[in-house]
């Protein structure tokens, strides 16, 4: 079972989910998620946040934050809540035409922009327990049609969905009708969340991706200080095409050796020899050595990366 610390040493960019009911009693433990996971992206669920508490109080260092504090749309009082957490080299924007706070769902959507790669979207999810799930499908293929026709992107977001996606009733067969309906893929397979009460199992944390291929770990992380576990996903490295500079140079490597020396050695050399001015000498010597080198080391074009780096470097000195 993987734990905290082992996605730490995941190659590419790991998103984490978590439902952390209350984010103010937690801080202790997001610290802990940073020092020990170190993700990318942290998306925290009902984080029960007001314009009360300054985004100073709940910030660390090295992370920048998004939150999206529950509204009066969502004819609900206290509670809700979301908030992202993402490292401060990411070049991240918030996507606000897309957030939306209702009865039926609470969402918040970031673009991730990578070197030589479409935009990727990441959104936190929330569906208040007693929303319509039919309202809450509706809404989110509204943004994901809208993100897909406008953006031309990577979709992923995840969350609490408050849908059980080992069951098989009606609205557990509408919401993945509708991720098959979009392209996307669930790809959270473990139990996510055990009752207070009843100790039952269910899997209601979701990460939901357009381009499953590009994901190389996903699953979840048991967490002792809420109910939820913890879930993440990790998207493999964009391959960065290598810039290149175009040189011109002699392509030596197929160069037959024995048959240039040969040539040098039979060439008519009289107009060297028999000149008695050295500049001359020079230009007649280089004319003849010249046409003999190009005719067995003629001149290419070649690439060379930009980016080469020196193999001697301050680590040697």
């Amino acid at each position: 079972m993987t734990q905290l610390g082992d996605i730490k040493g995941f190659k590419g960019y790991t998103y984490l989910f978590w439902n952390a009911r209350s984010l103010v009693p937690r801080l202790e433990e997001i610290q802990r998620i940073i020092d020990e996971g170190s993700p990318e992206i942290i998306g925290i669920n009902e984080t029960w946040l007001s314009d009360k508490i300054d985004n100073n109080e709940i910030s660390f260092d090295g992370y920048l934050n998004f939150r999206a504090d529950r509204t009066k749309e969502s004819k609900k009082t206290g509670g809700g809540g979301l908030l992202f957490y993402c490292k401060q080299r990411l070049d991240v924007e918030c996507l606000s035409e897309y957030t939306k706070c209702t009865p039926d769902i609470e969402c918040l959507w970031l673009g991730l922009n990578l070197i030589n790669t479409k935009q990727i979207v990441i959104g936190l999810i929330y569906r208040p327990p007693s929303g319509k799930v039919e309202n809450f499908i509706e809404i989110l293929e509204d943004i994901c049609l809208n993100l897909r026709s406008k953006r031309n992107c990577e979709i992923n977001f995840g969350g609490d969905m408050n849908i059980d996606w080992t069951k098989r009733d009606l609205n557990v067969r509408k919401y993945k009708e509708s991720l098959r309906r979009m392209g996307l893929n669930q790809t959270i397979c473990d139990f996510t969340h055990v009752s207070d009460t009843t100790m039952n199992l269910s899997l209601i944390d979701h990460f939901v991706t357009s381009d499953i291929e590009l994901y190389s770990n996903s699953g979840t992380i048991p967490h002792g200080a809420t109910d939820h576990y913890l879930v993440y996903a990790t998207r493999k490295k964009a391959h960065v095409k290598h810039e290149t500079d175009v040189y011109k140079g002699r392509a030596y490597g197929k160069m037959d050796k024995v048959k240039f020396c040969y040539d040098i050695i039979t060439n008519n050399w009289d107009d060297v020899y028999n000149e008695m001015n050295p500049n001359q000498v020079w230009i007649n010597f280089k004319a003849k050595f010249v046409e003999t080198i190009d005719k067995h080391a003629p001149y290419k074009y070649f690439n060379s990366r930009k980016d080469r780096q020196p193999w001697v470097t301050t680590e040697f000195l």
